[in-house]
């Protein structure tokens, strides 16, 4: 007989289909999200100029590759879309408002540089910005990139999204752990 743990952790291994009954795995990323206890690894950064590539390289140890990223605006939406090969990854639409300014965060960002771990501080400040549930809307397309995310659960409409009409950031040198 299977016990809740193990139905649990069979679950977990599964993508994860936000409309189902069972929500048990967001809950730890709200709870993080809601206390502003965030980190994150960076395996994988797309930008769009040489020299947001190579200063993440060269200063961070950031594996930036130079793709195609396009905007396009009209009164309704933003449509955010990425382009690897020539293929499309990802078109993300949101609404282009909000008038939140909420406190400047620092978080925690690791990667790896000159061959080994390595932490720095991501600072961040929003202005006029908006976080709404189920606010956007999602479009994965052919590249191999998408079905990576697909294979991770992400979906047409995600569970939150965010809009920020100003940002402004400073990152900290890395430091080796």
């Amino acid at each position: 007989m299977r016990t809740a743990a193990s139905r649990l952790r069979a679950r977990s291994s599964t993508p994860l289909d936000p409309d189902a009954a069972w929500r048990l795995p967001w809950v730890s990323t709200w709870l993080d999200l809601a206390t502003r206890n965030v980190a994150s690894f960076t395996w994988k950064l797309q930008v769009n100029t040489t020299l947001s590539q190579r200063c993440g390289i060269e200063m961070w140890g950031y594996p930036k590759t130079l793709e195609r990223i396009e905007v396009a605006e009209d009164d309704d939406a933003v449509r955010f879309s990425m382009f690897m090969d020539d293929q499309l990854v990802f078109r993300y639409s949101v609404e282009p408002k909000g008038g939140e300014s909420p406190e400047p965060m620092t978080a925690d960002v690791y990667s790896i540089f000159e061959g080994a771990p390595h932490v720095g501080q991501l600072r961040q400040a929003y202005r006029d910005m908006s976080v709404r549930l189920r606010g956007g809307s999602l479009e994965l397309g052919g590249h191999a990139m998408a079905d990576e995310l697909r294979a991770l659960g992400v979906g047409p409409r995600p569970l939150m999204s965010t809009w920020a009409g100003h940002r402004a950031f400073e990152m900290s040198a890395p430091e080796k752990l």
